[in-house]
């Protein structure tokens, strides 16, 4: 469920930070991006505790926490895209 609630909130709410925060991500060279999908992943939390599944519980410490967990999600998404790129082309 986490998961559900992690794609909802990151097409819905993630597009709109992206576009607020263009100037700074252009600024930083992008670095901001991180900061932005740290507090999606933030957001999730928030949210997934707010309607709280079957007494389930998802914790973040903080910012920078999020953010580091931001980077993971991204080294993890660029490997599976790594692997799954040619089962894709093949379409």
């Amino acid at each position: 469920m986490l998961a559900a609630v992690f794609v909802i909130v990151n097409a819905v709410v993630a597009p709109i930070l992206r576009v607020v925060g263009l100037p700074l991500t252009c600024i930083t060279l992008g670095l901001f991006a991180l900061v932005i999908n740290g507090i999606v992943l933030l957001l999730a939390e928030w949210l997934f505790n707010l309607l709280s599944f079957q007494g389930s519980q998802f914790h973040v410490d903080g910012l920078w926490p999020a953010i580091l967990g931001a980077i993971v999600l991204a080294i993890i998404s660029g490997i599976v895209n790594f692997f799954t790129s040619p089962l894709r082309a093949r379409s």
